[in-house]
């Protein structure tokens, strides 16, 4: 008896004094052969240590493991115990648990989970080997042969999760997965799941299936395959693009943007799409972007189609071919601090638009077409050149303007007679220096003509061209303290390789010709300038409650130029030509330049400018105490207008006066009038007199009023929206896998709806008034947008106006958003009108944008880059 206490409880216990007290300070618990697997012992002192296990096994010095509730060492049967989050580390696998049982015999690893006193299962198993993790109900793994079992499993795949029941992996980290779940949907019980017997999972590769079938809401669904293939690439993966229905009464139904997206690498990606109707039409695009970090970036579509108007089944149906090429570049200023390349370009057919141009962006109505493609180059401390090419293409007239090349060099601002050396400042140290030289190359033509294969030399012979030499000298000067005086000098020279001849037929149509001499011609013209301007401040202080004061700043300004008449005959610039009815006039020979020319008759100008701003400060209670609040009442007010002392006629000119505040933080008003100060007769010409052979002209302020109002425009803008629901994650602003995501949304707002905020509502209106003589033409037009979260998966939005003049709503579109956690569902519904047409997308969200609560809207033709 003796000797069974001894070898029971005695060596046991000692031993477990001994390992106390030793420099591993792990505690270890014995246990004899008659044992079983050891039960939970809360008066283990826990150990928080991470050390390797002294044995002869191949995983010595490999293996790391803790628990924080206690650790049971079975040295007879080789085997570890650990209870309450264990941890095991093994070369670069992690296993965390409730519980972990290590057999170093057989070298293998056993893990499972914990119940509470609820019997809920917690602590589950969590494996991390090579990048993968996943969670699993048991783990079995062998380090020596690298195999596992796994049960109840669940792991994520780049953006898609894998439920399976029964899982082995082998040594090649290949998962084989009975009776498993594919899905995107990061719930434990997942919305949708395409489910299959059989899934061969290999990372950052492929994910392959058996036979498998499409689970929504655990209901099967029709809809099987007799394999699925999956991309499992981390980053960007190739994949199909699943077409949107809808329906067009001008084209029939559809299937829009259907296709293949090919995710070649990080560096660059290519969608091909394509839209078919019933009724014939279709619609060809490949867009492709591509972006290296700290260099450029940048975006290329293309597309192509080919819409069929009217009834395909009747001889009167007309078929219109339509093209559209995009490219758009960016460079990083990183890349070259001293240069920089940029391109925008937007080139389409006449009819593109129509047919093809987005309702919700606006593109639908856009008739012009702006292409550029610009370079820079920073030259030295002093010198800037630039390098452009630019196309204007007008749809509806069909025309199309180029400009190219056109180069820029200009010399910064230097200042000649400033001295470092000098001591003191003397009034010509600010006399500064600049010159800019522009040179451009022009034509406009009908599209028929410039791009005809028999006449494209002869375009190239008509390029109008030319060069501009600017060289403004200038200097400001302080007078009377509060008076600034901005005299300058300001000298412009063109060089053009064509100039202008007229001269009258002498047949009987008596016309007067033009014609081009191809023979280079230099001018220059010179002028004088001064600017005096001041500020004066006007305070008014009042003992109201809340008011306490208005502050008036008014900017007033003086300007005086002069400039000679370069029409006369010393110059050389005009010429005069007699036409039938013997009368002289004076043509300029470089009337066709594209730098224009030296101006005809003298100038002799004294303009003013009234800049006016309003401000208020208003005594606001907060919980902190009173604060003093800026109100900003009038953000400018100007008057403007300018007399020409040297004119015969006409030497005062219509006085502007122009104007915008914001009223209430919400709305937004811009306002400007014109009033010409000349009285008009029945014909709508100026009045005039003659007295002693001079003309004089008729004033407005005779009828005691300023002047004749000849035109005039009122904008008003709001927009509103309540407070957000909930406040964004803290990680998604600092997440860099959303960056490029972030950036998207950032420059493309209107293409997402946040269902976090209730409502918005855009609204514009805008009258203009002309009466130039006697006519007067009143255009008003309005315009209204918004959205409205019914309630937190329901999103409605409506983009409209209203035709003030015709009584009737302009083009129409609504949307209806539906969040289904790991789907969204989007219907767009043209009411009337040509695009009248509906659309049905429901699509499986991207989980990298799931805690951004955006999603993305749709509509007309909404191409991926536009």
């Amino acid at each position: 008896m003796h000797a069974t206490f001894i070898k029971k409880f005695f060596i046991p216990v000692c031993l477990l004094i001994t390992a106390t007290n030793s420099s591993y300070a792990l505690k270890i618990r014995v246990q004899n052969t008659f044992d079983t697997i050891p039960p939970k012992d809360s008066l283990v002192i826990k150990d928080t240590l991470l050390k390797p296990v002294k044995s002869k096994s191949f995983i010595d010095e490999k293996v790391k493991y803790n628990a924080e509730d206690s650790m049971i060492i079975d040295m007879e049967n080789k085997k570890a115990y650990l209870y309450n989050k264990a941890v095991v580390i093994y070369d670069d696998m992690t296993l965390k648990a409730g519980y972990i049982e290590i057999d170093f015999g057989k070298n293998k690893v056993y893990s499972s989970g914990i119940k509470d006193s609820l019997g809920n299962i917690f602590q589950k198993p969590v494996s991390e080997q090579a990048g993968e993790k996943f969670t699993a109900g048991e783990i079995t793994y062998n380090f020596k042969t690298k195999k596992g079992k796994i049960k109840d499993v669940l792991t994520q795949q780049g953006e898609g999760y894998i439920h399976g029941g029964s899982i082995k992996k082998d040594s090649t980290n290949v998962f084989f997965v009975a009776h498993g779940k594919y899905t995107t949907c990061n719930l434990d019980h997942p919305h949708f799941y395409i489910g299959a017997k059989k899934i061969k999972v290999i990372p950052d590769d492929k994910i392959i299936t058996g036979p498998a079938q499409l689970v929504i809401m655990d209901v099967p669904t029709p809809l099987a395959v007799p394999f699925g293939y999956f991309p499992n690439k981390k980053g960007r993966a190739s994949g199909i693009l699943i077409p949107t229905y809808g329906n067009s009464t001008t084209w029939g139904y559809f299937l829009q943007n259907g296709g293949y997206y090919f995710g070649n690498n990080e560096y660059i990606d290519l969608a091909l799409t394509g839209t078919f109707y019933s009724f014939g039409s279709y619609a060809l695009m490949a867009n492709s972007s591509y972006k290296k970090r700290y260099q450029y970036n940048g975006a290329v579509n293309v597309s192509y189609s080919q819409m069929i108007n009217g009834n395909p089944q009747l001889l009167t149906t007309t078929k219109t071919p339509n093209y559209s090429i995009k490219w758009q570049h960016s460079q990083d200023q990183k890349l070259h601090p001293g240069s920089s390349f940029s391109a925008n370009v937007n080139i389409a057919s006449a009819l593109n638009n129509k047919y093809n141009g987005d309702v919700a962006s606006g593109a639908y109505t856009q008739n012009t077409l702006q292409s550029n493609i610009s370079y820079t180059k920073k030259l030295g401390s002093n010198f800037n050149f630039s390098a452009s090419a630019m196309q204007s293409q007008n749809t509806i007239q069909k025309q199309t303007t180029y400009e190219l090349p056109n180069m820029v060099l200009a010399m910064n601002r230097i200042f000649p007679f400033k001295s470092n050396k000098r001591v003191g400042n003397y009034w010509y140290d600010k006399i500064g220096v600049s010159a800019t030289a522009n040179e451009r190359n022009h034509i406009t033509q009908y599209d028929s003509i410039l791009y005809s294969d028999k006449l494209i030399h002869k375009n190239i012979q008509q390029f109008n061209n030319g060069i501009q030499l600017v060289v403004p000298i200038s200097t400001s000067i302080n007078l009377l303290k509060y008076f600034t005086l901005k005299p300058s000098i300001n000298t412009t020279s063109y060089l053009y390789s064509k100039t202008t001849e007229e001269h009258l037929r002498q047949d009987s149509t008596k016309k007067i010709d033009t014609t081009i001499v191809n023979h280079p011609r230099i001018a220059g013209t010179y002028s004088f300038s001064a600017q005096l301007t001041t500020m004066v401040y006007g305070n008014y202080f009042f003992k109201t409650k809340r008011l306490k004061q208005i502050r008036h700043v008014v900017t007033p300004s003086i300007n005086l130029s002069y400039a000679p008449d370069f029409s006369e005959s010393q110059y050389g610039y005009y010429k005069p030509v007699t036409d039938s009815n013997g009368t002289i006039h004076k043509y300029s020979v470089f009337q066709n330049g594209i730098m224009g020319g030296p101006g005809a008759g003298e100038q002799g100008l004294i303009g003013f400018s009234l800049n006016n701003t309003l401000e208020a400060k208003v005594k606001n209670q907060t919980d902190s105490g009173s604060v003093m609040k800026k109100v900003v009442l009038i953000q400018a007010l100007t008057i403007s207008g300018s007399y020409n002392a040297a004119a015969k006629l006409n030497k005062w000119s219509p006085i502007t006066i122009a104007g915008r505040t914001q009223l209430f933080k919400l709305l937004n008003v811009n306002g400007s009038a014109s009033l010409n100060p000349y009285q008009i007769d029945k014909t709508g010409q100026p009045i005039q007199t003659n007295t002693e052979g001079q003309q004089y002209q008729k004033y407005e302020w005779n009828n005691n009023r300023i002047g004749r109002l000849t035109a005039a425009n009122l904008a008003l803008g709001a927009s509103f929206k309540s407070k957000k629901k909930t406040k964004p994650s803290a990680t998604t602003d600092t997440d860099p896998t959303n960056k490029d995501e972030l950036d998207y949304i950032k420059a493309h707002p209107n293409a997402y709806v946040d269902f976090n905020i209730p409502w918005t509502l855009n609204v514009a209106y805008n009258i203009n008034y002309s009466k130039p003589a006697f006519k007067q033409t009143i255009t008003q037009t309005t315009t209204f947008s918004g959205s409205l979260s019914l309630t937190k998966k329901w999103n409605i939005g409506v983009n409209s106006g209203f035709d003030l003049e015709a009584h009737k709503l302009s083009l129409t579109s609504i949307s209806v958003n539906r969040d289904l956690h790991c789907w969204q569902m989007l219907f767009t519904w043209v009411p009337f009108g040509l695009r009248q047409s509906y659309m049905l997308t429901v699509n499986v969200k991207s989980s990298v944008l799931q805690d951004l609560r955006l999603q993305r809207k749709g509509n007309w033709q909404d191409y991926q880059y536009q």
